[in-house]
């Protein structure tokens, strides 16, 4: 480290920084030890944020300044990222207080995984010894590969998975390199694994291991080279040699690979290749960067808070305990520094900076949060739904409230009042606080979970997941029943099963098809604040209440929408769409004006209020609560099916719903709940067209001229996609149903489908209402290939485009039917 006499700061060399997560050389301690304190949220940075900080490290760019303070006791310390719970923590000369996502990812590129064998590495960054692709404005492609996402992500844009093709020839690759003939992903540790979109990829750290440990540059090209022939990428034993077809590489595979080893070998075998220049080069960058002679070096500014005491000082005293007012002013110091800086770089904001100074003002928060059994969100989210929960409790308790308001998330400034126990309307929240997180929120926070998820008609874990962290204000309508419930002396699982299973029908109808769900909650809360205990709030989530949230607000504003039958959802379909007697244009005919003339709001949406009885009851349940609808009651039931009809249309999550107990039996070891699995994409299981996109679209990605609306409307609805295992999902091939849903791949053995009935079951579709249609839906040629692709767009071919229509509907009712029928939404209207 040196420091610069003017501004008294830290320069920092990268080896130093790496020490502060990465306990072996060449990684090596410096006189600044940083620590993170508790009030910082978790590294939160993306793959091309991490892969774009190296690039401009190798570039000798500036990549901003740490913000360092010392240690104070009275603020608890976290573990970065790449520390494991076994790792001691070095002592600690400072707090970082701004910096921790870079940190991460300078030590990210010292974390030699192949060499140690880190088994819990939850990442590992490549770098790649050929030129970048001509979109990416990088000197070198750098390449980080996650647990969720061991193969990496696509070469030219670090934000987009690899495609599902690519997904299963790497997972054939590791198979082989790995001697591991029937692991799935999850088996897979990340130094077994590599980037697959790549050219000629080689771990950073070997990289920076040869650099430190070398005098010269053939010798640090022959170091690496040695450790590097030593990788699973280098081993070939398993390759095309494998006596069973099933373990075989294919042969695109194996061109993949042996492309990707022969770059790598040029790179340092053959002194005429382009490639073994650019190793030449980055070796000699990289020797750079961790010179003793120049190093690269990240400003650390130091603050000691010495100035601010004294505009503090007069606070802490009112604020902080009497015996320690200096230590307390450093506290409040800090805390302020921390909110002002984080908001550039990637902002720390709402929940996130709530939580900050949540643990701020108590930094044991985080011990009892991350201890939680059952966690269905960001840690953030939690204190925050832990928050509101304290507020609820002084509701109810408060005799002075007449009609008690959904508490919101408290403001910066509320907060602070509220944590100092300065806010009138809650005089002891700090304490209240403290005490339900400590003893209470284990035993809520469990009998959510369970009862979202431990009965047959549960959800998978992944929608309960969902549904806390899309749905907050639903989720915290469950949480506040189920308090009230314990606070009562009641078993939420305990209850007859048929209230289990209409309150978790009420719930997901608001998660998934409210037109805005906190609406239709705040207008619920202030009867369930005031519902008695007993039955009656066992009961709570009712038709009556059920009714209450469907009412339009004061504005005439959708809250919670009526929700048709399934009879009147197959009757609105057979009436729009698929023919129904005494109905025109539908369908059932080739020269129908449905196939030129359809509108998804006017043909189909418009059909679930077409009939009296049907508009009447939609008109009463949405009459607003001082019954005046004046002259727009005639278009408001005609809105309301339209955007059910939208929501229904796309909804991923009836979809999981009735193919849960196959996703649950696939992924038994899969926690939606840990950070690094809370995004979508990170999921192992894919969305896929039943009926292939080629038919609809180009092999150039546009679309296919002349196929009509009818048909684009309903290809992309929920009816043709199934959740399927990523490895399995052939998306590249141009494939009919009627062999997509009988034939079964070695990759779709490997999750328990041996048949076309267990395959057809799986994937929702019914063996003798739905797989007719499916089977003569595409136009086939005796030897498999389909006949006309453009058959979509022809009346010639009216009997496959009617099937595949059929098909499509009939499967999107039965994806409704199953959801409403298993959570009883019948007894909620």
């Amino acid at each position: 480290m040196n420091q610069t006499g003017a501004s008294n700061a830290a320069l920092l060399p990268l080896n130093e920084i790496a020490a502060w997560q990465v306990p072996h050389p060449p990684a090596k301690m410096g006189p600044v030890v940083a620590a993170l304190p508790a009030l910082q949220r978790g590294a939160v940075w993306k793959v091309r944020q991490i892969e774009e900080l190296w690039d401009s490290i190798l570039r000798r760019f500036p990549i901003g300044a740490f913000v360092i303070a010392p240690p104070n006791e009275a603020l608890k310390r976290k573990n970065f990222k790449l520390q494991s719970d076994q790792q001691a923590s070095p002592e600690a000369t400072h707090l970082l207080l701004d910096g921790q996502q870079r940190a991460t990812g300078i030590a990210l590129g010292f974390l030699d995984i192949w060499a140690d064998g880190i088994e819990d590495a939850k990442s590992a960054i490549w770098v790649e010894l050929a030129p970048p692709p001509q979109n990416r404005d990088v000197d070198f492609v750098f390449r980080v590969v996650t647990r969720s996402h061991p193969w990496g992500y696509k070469r030219n844009d670090p934000d987009s998975p690899l495609s599902a093709h690519q997904i299963r020839l790497a997972l054939q690759a590791f198979r082989n390199a790995n001697g591991m003939g029937d692991a799935r992903p999850e088996n897979f540790r990340l130094f077994q694994t590599w980037p697959w979109d790549a050219e000629a990829p080689v771990p950073l750290a070997v990289l920076i291991r040869a650099v430190s440990q070398t005098q010269d540059l053939a010798s640090a090209r022959e170091f690496a080279w040695e450790k590097i022939r030593a990788l699973p990428l280098f081993n070939q034993s398993s390759s095309a040699t494998s006596a069973d077809p099933a373990q075989a590489a294919s042969a695109t595979e194996q061109d993949i690979s042996e492309r990707q080893r022969t770059a790598i070998r040029q790179a340092f075998e053959d002194e005429s290749s382009l490639a073994h220049g650019c190793v030449n080069a980055l070796l000699q960058r990289l020797r750079s960067l961790i010179s003793e002679e120049n190093p690269y070096r990240v400003p650390a500014l130091p603050l000691d808070f010495q100035d601010s005491y004294a505009s503090v000082h007069a606070q802490a005293e009112t604020d902080a305990a009497p015996s320690a007012p200096e230590d307390a002013a450093r506290k409040d110091a800090i805390e302020l520094l921390f909110v002002r800086v984080n908001s550039a770089g990637t902002p720390l904001e709402g929940e996130e900076l709530t939580y900050s100074l949540l643990k701020a003002a108590w930094p044991d928060a985080a011990h009892f949060i991350d201890g939680l059994n059952n966690k269905p969100a960001q840690a953030s989210r939690i204190a925050t739904l832990c928050i509101r929960l304290t507020l609820a409790r002084r509701q109810l308790s408060d005799q002075a409230a007449k009609k008690p308001t959904l508490p919101p998330t408290p403001g910066v400034s509320e907060f602070r009042r509220l944590v100092r126990n300065q806010s009138p309307a809650h005089p002891e929240f700090f304490g209240d606080l403290t005490q339900f997180i400590e003893h209470g929120a284990n035993e809520l926070f469990d009998a959510a979970w369970h009862f979202l998820t431990s009965q047959s008609f549960g959800l998978l874990p992944f929608l309960a997941v969902d549904l806390a962290q899309k749905s907050h204000d639903v989720y915290f309508l469950l949480l506040r029943w189920l308090d009230r419930l314990q606070q009562s002396g009641a078993d939420p699982l305990a209850l007859p099963e048929e209230t289990q299973r209409r309150t978790l029908g009420f719930l997901t109808a608001l998660a998934w098809f409210a037109h805005d769900s906190s609406k239709a909650c705040a207008s619920l809360w202030p009867m369930l604040q005031g519902v008695p205990d007993g039955r009656r709030l066992e009961s709570f989530f009712d038709r009556a209440h059920f009714s209450k949230t469907c009412r339009v607000d004061a504005r005439f504003n959708f809250r919670m929408l009526p929700l048709p039958t399934v009879d009147q959802l197959e009757l609105a379909c057979k009436r729009g769409v698929t023919g129904h007697p005494g109905c025109q244009g539908t369908i059932s005919k080739a020269d129908s004006p449905i196939w030129s003339e359809w509108e998804w709001d006017t043909s189909f949406s418009a059909q679930l209020v077409k009939d009296q009885d049907v508009r009447t009851k939609w008109t009463e349940l949405l009459k607003p609560e001082n019954g005046a609808f004046e002259d727009q009651n005639e278009s408001f039931p005609t809105t309301a099916a339209i955007h059910f009809a939208n929501r229904l249309w796309g909804s991923r999550q009836i979809l999981l719903y009735a193919q849960r107990e196959w996703l649950k039996g696939w992924y038994p070891g899969f926690d939606p709940s840990l950070p690094e699995n809370m995004e979508d994409k990170n999921r192992p299981w894919d969305y896929d067209h039943i009926l292939p996109q080629n038919l609809i679209r180009t092999d150039a990605g546009g679309s296919r001229k002349n196929i009509p609306a009818v048909i684009w409307d309903w290809f992309g609805s929920i009816g043709n996609f199934r959740a399927w295992p990523l490895e399995a999902n052939r998306s590249d091939r141009d494939i009919n149903p009627s062999l997509k849903l009988e034939e079964i791949s070695e990759e779709e053995r490997r999750y328990g489908i041996t048949d076309g009935p267990t395959k057809r079951a799986a994937s929702f579709v019914h063996e003798e209402l739905d797989w007719p249609f499916w089977e003569r839906c595409v136009p086939m040629t005796n030897d498999d290939r389909v006949e006309d692709r453009l058959y979509l767009a022809k009346s010639d071919y009216h009997e496959y485009r009617q099937a595949l229509v059929k098909a499509i509907v009939r499967r999107f009712i039965e994806l409704y039917r199953s959801w409403y029928d298993a959570l009883r939404i019948a007894d909620l209207h």
